[in-house]
């Protein structure tokens, strides 16, 4: 969501694995805010917020995947 709470409908983000040699993935968001982004490899990712311009640029948060589990950002 933005500063007032609204929904970031088709932001695009941007998944990098800390593991060498994993290719990096790009999303967006739907309508309703959300992501998901399948067959990413176990370990340590960043999703980043690619935005253009505004308050959210450079917006990131380290995130752990698990096989078998649903991460949650």
């Amino acid at each position: 969501t933005d500063g007032e709470g609204r929904k970031l409908d088709g932001a695009r983000l941007l998944l990098e694995p800390k593991e060498d040699g994993v290719a990096r993935r790009a999303v967006r968001t739907g309508r309703d805010g959300l992501f998901r982004a399948e067959g990413l490899r176990p370990g340590a990712w960043r999703v980043r917020l690619a935005a253009r311009a505004g308050p959210f640029t450079d917006l990131e948060a380290w995130v752990e995947v698990v096989e078998g589990e649903t991460t949650r950002v």
